[in-house]
């Protein structure tokens, strides 16, 4: 059965794609997007972009195969995956956590710059543009963020058809695999997956942790964007919008 690992943009989607890669699903180079599929070479480049509506290609997969995905939520979607031969991964993160990390991906990330020329002109406008990491981050969210679609996507944390997780728990889950210790968030995840890990857990985050091909190094994942000034960002803080959505995903203001 394919598995669709399926997250607002840096919520940690290749975090899910090595999580299904250690149970064995494989990696087919397909990314499906709201509007189309990406094609991409095995470094993550784009090699074609196809349009078309993404639940017609859901089934297109090999079985055991996986694809990283960024799908806001649609009552058609949702019927896709209520069919029950493709299992269906949903992850969020903190609003702001995950505009400070689209900042620092888009701004300072090497494997961003080379995806492709467009790319590198946006990397290029980041960091010319702006004179802080607190004036991109004001940017991001006002600007551009239609691209993470937070109010909308909250529909999938209702959506019977979809495991979902919240990375932060995810993430300290797998960073306590270093200890010996297996959570009960994980646990439910390989049950759903339909694997039974039989490694030692020290060996399981290192098979996990850092492996996909966005990842930036720094161990706090975690409340991130509380590191900027937080005077500088206080109109994305202060924006009702904004705070409606930690409303929605239950984080507190």
């Amino acid at each position: 059965m394919p598995l669709i690992c399926n997250a607002i943009p840096k919520s940690g989607t290749y975090l899910l794609a090595s999580i299904a890669e250690y149970c064995g699903f494989e990696d087919t180079h397909v990314r499906f997007l709201d509007h189309g599929t990406n094609f991409v070479d095995s470094q993550n480049h784009l090699r074609e972009y196809a349009e078309g509506n993404a639940p017609q290609r859901f089934f297109e997969l090999p079985d055991n195969a996986y694809a990283p995905s960024h799908l806001t939520y649609d009552p058609d979607l949702a019927d896709a995956f209520a069919d029950g031969r493709i299992k269906h991964l949903f992850m969020y993160r903190h609003p702001g956590d995950v505009i400070w990390s689209y900042v620092r991906f888009v701004t300072y990330s090497k494997s961003f710059a080379t995806h492709s020329s467009d790319t590198q002109n946006t990397q290029n406008r980041m960091k010319n543009d702006f004179e802080s990491d607190e004036q991109r981050f004001v940017h991001v969210y006002f600007q551009m963020k239609h691209n993470f679609n937070f109010v909308e996507n909250s529909r999938w944390l209702k959506d019977s058809s979809t495991f979902t997780l919240r990375f932060e728990d995810l993430y300290t889950e797998i960073l306590e695999l270093r200890e010996g210790k297996m959570g009960s968030l994980l646990e439910g995840l390989f049950e759903y997956l339909g694997h039974t890990p039989s490694e030692a857990l020290s060996e399981m985050y290192e098979t996990i942790h850092g492996r996909g091909p966005t990842f930036m190094p720094g161990t706090k994942k975690v409340g991130q964007y509380s590191n900027l000034d937080l005077a500088g960002i206080s109109s994305v803080l202060n924006d009702p919008e904004f705070r409606k959505c930690l409303d929605l995903y239950g984080y507190d203001h």
